[in-house]
């Protein structure tokens, strides 16, 4: 499921429900995108949870370590992308790049793919796991198999 499409479903089951099962709901939803890697999502999830957490509901340990889980993915990490020059370079649900040799991009953690292009030439695909506090490695995208469109 798309992060829109689960923010929209989300929102619509919470807008019905009292403020203790709200805030339950919210959290399961955070729960739910830091297991899936959208951690961005589930940040906003837990944000809104928060927000609306009944004063006299006590914060578990489990929300707790929740909140320690996401907010540790919260900044971008520094991915070095090295190409030929001629393939056009692609990050999915992040950035249309451009052709280039050498760059580095700040992307949110999550899992992506990052997909190269070039006209005549089969496409490159890397999957590519960004987790805050990880070093990466140059990822190499060049189109060089014939082939393709």
């Amino acid at each position: 499921v798309g992060e829109a499409r689960r923010r929209a479903d989300v929102d619509d089951q919470v807008s019905r429900l009292e403020p203790v099962a709200r805030f339950n709901r919210l959290i399961e939803a955070a729960e739910q995108c830091l297991a899936a890697a959208e951690f961005q999502e589930g940040l906003r999830f837990l944000e809104k949870a928060m927000a609306g957490m009944p004063a006299d509901l006590p914060m578990s340990a489990k929300v707790g370590q929740l909140q320690t889980d996401l907010m540790a993915q919260r900044d971008s990490v520094m991915v070095p992308l090295r190409s030929d020059g001629q393939t056009f370079v692609t990050i999915s649900n992040q950035a249309i790049l451009r052709k280039f040799e050498a760059t580095t991009v700040a992307i949110p953690p999550g899992d992506y793919e990052v997909i190269g292009r070039r006209k005549g030439f089969q496409d490159v695909r890397v999957r590519l796991q960004l987790r805050a506090g990880v070093p990466v490695l140059d990822i190499a995208v060049s189109c060089t198999v014939p082939g393709g469109g």
